[in-house]
């Protein structure tokens, strides 16, 4: 169940990288953990905030793109304190019966890491870089 859902989530927005479609990810998630005991949908929101981000700075609104990221961290750091603990359940009817155990595969950056990366190779974050709050989210 868990898995067909992530893949679903992740379908919304192919073909129409939009903040409404990204949105419409946000929404989805946050109706079926109403209890906001995400586990492993913190790395697909992190992700879906950084996407966010991207349309945010085409349309050169970097007040929000950085709203976006300061989301994306959040959700990063949340991930990457799940990945330390094992045998972790949601508390949504629905998702409690699945146990999620992350993974434990050597050498892999966390999730705080990969934002950072994303962060620092994305030219589109450029004119936000001499901003003091895209400075502390690469801390």
């Amino acid at each position: 169940m868990g898995r067909k859902f992530k893949q679903f989530l992740m379908q919304i927005p192919v073909g129409q990288k939009c903040v409404e479609a990204y949105e419409m990810v946000e929404k989805m998630i946050y109706m079926m953990f109403p209890e906001g005991d995400f586990l492993e949908y913190h790395n697909l929101l992190q992700y879906n905030h950084i996407h966010k981000s991207f349309c945010l700075c085409a349309k050169k609104e970097w007040d929000a793109a950085l709203e976006e990221l300061g989301r994306a961290r959040y959700h990063a750091e949340q991930m990457t304190k799940c990945g330390l603990r094992k045998g972790l359940r949601h508390l949504s009817p629905l998702m409690g019966l699945l146990e999620w155990e992350p993974s434990q595969e050597e050498g892999l950056q966390t999730d705080v890491d990969d934002f950072r990366e994303c962060l620092k190779n994305n030219s589109c974050f450029d004119p936000l870089r001499e901003r003091e709050k895209f400075g502390k989210l690469l801390e």
